[in-house]
């Protein structure tokens, strides 16, 4: 089991991406999170929890065989 580490407020970091809080959606009244791949900076993984995003980092690296 991984766990994000907290580099500031709505910043973390986990396997080798940043997860950051983007802001709130008023039409759906949810906070936005993305994951970011930080070596490449594009933005891979979206949901409306930090949880979400990081399941959605797990699945691309486990269907890939990344570590």
């Amino acid at each position: 089991m991984y766990k994000a580490k907290r580099v500031e407020r709505g910043t973390y970091n986990y396997r080798g991406f940043t997860i950051q809080c983007v802001g709130y959606h008023h039409p759906e009244h949810r906070v936005c999170w993305e994951g970011i791949e930080e070596s490449t900076g594009e933005g891979i993984a979206r949901g409306y929890t930090k949880r979400d995003v990081m399941w959605e980092i797990d699945y691309i690296l486990d269907r890939h065989g990344k570590e």
